[in-house]
């Protein structure tokens, strides 16, 4: 109805990311269906290019960790918001 996609963004692996929705479905009542994708990003190109980092939080191997964030990209491919 809004013509827009959803997409999420993780530092984890993809692995981790089916493990997670796994666990997520198994634990609701209500028979949810996560039909958006999980893009892994475990070197964080894009998380560096969005700036979705903390630099001052890292993790064991001295990466920074991601902050939660929501962009909004329009067609034309600029961050709208």
């Amino acid at each position: 109805e809004r013509n827009c996609k959803i997409a999420t963004l993780s530092v984890d692996p993809v692995d981790s990311h089916n493990a997670w929705l796994q666990d997520v479905v198994a634990h609701c009542e209500n028979n949810i269906k996560i039909d958006f994708p999980i893009i892994a990003d475990p070197d964080r190109k894009i998380s560096v290019a969005y700036n979705m980092f903390d630099p001052g939080n890292l993790d064991d191997d001295g990466l920074p960790l991601t902050i939660r964030a929501v962009f909004i990209i329009g067609p034309d491919k600029k961050i709208k918001l």
